[in-house]
């Protein structure tokens, strides 16, 4: 799972807590950054925060859903305005247990 946050606290959480859950990590800061990690290591799930430093977390899932066809993506926002999307959106402050669990849930 690429995780995809740029609060450093709040990625650092999700990483501890989603490799407890028994899912092998990796994170991004950035889009920039998210772009390189997902070319380079393919992930088969993406925890991705709405709004990033360098751009927008749904043009970015949209981006990697074309280039890794069966990507899960679950979307991350502390606002309740993110129009219509495809995935599933947990509104920060999150619970963890019911993050773990939507994102394990989904595993195929």
């Amino acid at each position: 799972m690429l995780i995809v946050e740029d609060d450093d606290s709040v990625r650092t959480l999700l990483e501890r807590v989603l490799e407890e859950a028994g899912l092998e990590t990796a994170t991004a800061a950035c889009v920039a950054d998210a772009r390189r990690l997902a070319v380079a290591w393919r992930p088969d799930a993406l925890l991705i925060d709405l709004l990033l430093p360098d751009g927008s977390g749904i043009d970015l899932a949209r981006e990697l859903e074309s280039l890794l066809p069966g990507l899960r993506v679950v979307l991350m926002t502390g606002s309740d305005e993110t129009g219509e999307v495809p995935w599933p959106v947990v509104t920060k402050p999150f619970d963890l247990r019911s993050l773990v669990s939507l994102v394990v849930g989904r595993r195929p």
